[in-house]
């Protein structure tokens, strides 16, 4: 029988990688993470998976000037695509401006605190309420979606509640279209 290693066969082999698992743990135990275990990311650590996973690529932001977000959303919902929309369905100014209508609610309600021992992200969590029905966007709709951010990016903010994780602050809500929904799950940029 030749060397597992020369054959190049995962099942043929399974002491060796049992082996190379266990030295490569030995040398960097902070690399082994349990399923649900909570990982603490350093700020830096943050900024660099925002980095990454907020960066779209050329093809994208190509198509994300070509196409507002809410009008992708609205007949990519109606023909059944069920991904969640993300932080890489919206342009970088777009994604500027969920930012601060966040800072903008967190701030206000900083001023003016229902409850002094509730963040912002738990009020909004309790006080969600689901968004307006969309429907598709006629010739004026999607006009509007290239003049006015506002407009193009409030099906996705209104009703809209924040998590906080380690990556980050989280905006999440549901997206409608007539009978349809997708999940909104967005990392805002720090």
């Amino acid at each position: 029988m030749a060397d597992p290693k020369l054959r190049g066969g995962v099942y043929e082999a399974p002491a060796d990688f049992r082996k190379m698992e266990q030295e490569f743990y030995a040398l960097h135990p902070e690399a082994r993470v349990t399923p649900g275990e909570n990982v603490l990311y350093s700020q830096q650590d943050r900024e660099e998976m925002n980095a990454l996973y907020g960066t779209p690529s050329p093809a994208e932001n190509f198509f994300h000037t070509l196409m507002p977000a809410n009008v992708r959303a609205a007949y990519g919902t109606y023909i059944g695509d069920q991904e969640p929309i993300t932080q890489r369905y919206f342009s970088d100014a777009d994604l500027a401006a969920m930012r601060e209508i966040y800072l903008r609610e967190q701030a206000a309600y900083a001023q003016h605190p229902i409850d002094p021992n509730m963040s912002y992200a738990e009020l909004s969590g309790l006080r969600h309420r689901m968004p307006p029905v969309q429907s598709l966007p006629g010739i004026g709709n999607v006009l509007q979606s290239y003049s006015d951010q506002n407009y193009r990016i409030a099906p996705f903010t209104q009703g809209a509640y924040y998590e906080h994780s380690p990556e980050g602050t989280y905006m999440v809500n549901d997206y409608r279209a007539g009978q349809y929904q997708r999940p909104v799950r967005v990392l805002l940029p720090q």
